[in-house]
């Protein structure tokens, strides 16, 4: 491995750099690569599509970055700020003051991780994150073991046709359905989008939807204009929508949207960039989550690799690891959920003590609530289970993880804090013991707004029972509580 190769740069150092430099760490990160990929196909790792499939994204980094803000500027045209974000703690770069240092668009390459500020109409912010290009080795690892052992599993799932059933044209059909390892290789480069409430991260999705998405019965004229004249396209069916999705098949709590945009280049090659949208309070959960996928993975990897040799105590104890960790992804997810629809809440609150009460407005309806207010907690809140809200419990203020959670919502709890840590009730109640009295009574305010606008949380609860087993289980429980 070359000395450019093992060096990182900061983004200070990288907007520093004459431009010259920066194009030739981008060509030594090229080399490398591809020196990589070469040895995988001559090891006969990959395929001949996997091999020219990494070798047009690894060949020209500068390039994939380049046409993928092209895109994004095409949408939302120049950012407000460009910083500097660490993406293992969320972090962004900061001054002597405290204030997040603005960096020129010179500081977004395939070796650095940035992160572009823009304003919704409403002033909330819009985080596009730029990642480092996902290293080759890690691409080459995941179209081995993730998508190659899917595409494998598929190949088994029709086997029985060929070999049992003797269906050799039912068999051919089914293989053409297949999808090889490449047309999920998505990630090279993944953009984060971040919101601060679900309905940002659903409009910016269709802002990237619009106008640019292939569809069933799309007519020729209009696909031809989309590839032709438009800087991307999507494909319908590789969205995915997890806000829309049922609870009963999101065990781990996660939550995003998911928009594959293909981007062609001036030779006709089309590249394929991933982003995932989601609300920013989630994502710096994600964050955590991250290192523990990690650990599930090695141990996946480590029980593939030595099954063999492994005795029923020492698979058990792999697996019990493995459990206990996705059961604190989920958890840290489910945290998140609350914390983000306490923030919701609360900005009710402050519709009403900063808004509605010092202009003497007449809440509209009989229980002293607001329309607007109505409708914004409605839409924004996020259904954590699909039992009957619990007015007394889920905000009280005398509860470990709503203080926790409101503590993080405030700042006076990292971001990262491990809940799961020997001394984290310790922390919590010291860090509680700290608030000022304006402190907490806004934590009083929001359990009290959270009461009286209890119904229309129950409402936004029946409405995702109604769209996760249909409106007959509503009925039904309807039905025996009466």
């Amino acid at each position: 491995m070359s000395d450019t190769q093992k060096k990182s740069y900061s983004v200070k150092e990288t907007v520093e750099m004459p431009r010259h430099q920066i194009s030739e760490i981008i060509s030594e990160m090229s080399r490398y690569s591809l020196n990589i990929i070469e040895n995988a196909y001559q090891d006969k790792k990959i395929n001949d599509n996997e091999y020219a499939t990494l070798k047009m994204y690894y060949s020209d980094p500068d390039k994939v970055y380049r046409h993928t803000y092209r895109a994004i500027y095409d949408l939302l045209k120049q950012p407000e700020a460009t910083q500097a974000i660490d993406l293992s703690t969320g972090k962004v770069e900061k001054d002597e003051n405290g204030r997040p240092i603005d960096y020129t668009l010179k500081a977004v390459t395939p070796f650095t991780d940035t992160s572009l500020i823009y304003y919704d109409k409403y002033h909330n912010a819009i985080r596009i994150i730029f990642p480092k290009m996902k290293e080759a080795s890690r691409a080459i690892e995941k179209l081995l073991y993730e998508y190659g052992k899917e595409y494998n599993d598929d190949l088994k799932n029709i086997a029985d046709l060929a070999f049992v059933d003797e269906d050799f044209e039912g068999f051919r059909d089914a293989f053409q359905d297949i999808k090889g390892t490449t047309s999920k290789l998505h990630d090279i480069l993944r953009l984060t989008v971040t919101c601060k409430y679900k309905t940002g991260a659903e409009r910016m999705a269709k802002v990237f939807q619009k106008d640019r998405t292939l569809y069933k019965g799309i007519s020729t004229e209009e696909e031809k204009r989309i590839k032709e004249r438009e800087p991307y396209y999507i494909v319908e069916n590789e969205t995915r929508n997890r806000f829309n999705g049922k609870l009963s098949d999101n065990k781990k709590m996660y939550y995003d949207i998911k928009i594959v945009l293909h981007i062609p280049d001036e030779k006709g090659n089309v590249r394929e960039v991933e982003v995932q949208l989601k609300i920013h309070t989630l994502y710096m959960a994600d964050i955590r989550t991250h290192k523990l996928y990690e650990e599930v993975r090695k141990i996946e990897k480590e029980i593939e690799a030595k099954r063999s040799e492994l005795d029923a105590q020492k698979l058990a104890q792999m697996n019990a690891k493995k459990t206990i960790l996705l059961n604190r992804i989920t958890q840290i997810n489910k945290n998140a959920i609350h914390q983000y629809n306490m923030m919701v809440v609360d900005k009710i609150r402050r519709i009403e003590d900063d808004g509605y009460i010092p202009i003497g407005a007449e809440p509209e309806h009989t229980d002293g609530t607001y329309q607007y207010c109505r409708e914004f907690l409605y839409n924004e809140y996020m259904p954590e289970s699909l039992n009957d809200f619990d007015a007394k419990e889920s905000f009280n203020p005398d509860d470990e993880t709503n203080k926790m959670c409101f503590l993080r919502m405030i700042g006076k709890l990292d971001p990262t804090f491990d809940e799961f840590s020997p001394s984290a009730s310790l922390d919590v109640e010291e860090a509680f013991d700290g608030l000022s009295q304006s402190e907490r009574s806004r934590f009083e305010g929001i359990y009290q707004t959270s009461n009286r606008y209890g119904q229309i949380i129950q409402n936004a609860i029946n409405h995702k029972r109604i769209q996760d087993n249909g409106f007959e289980s509503l009925m039904m429980k309807n039905l025996y509580q009466r």
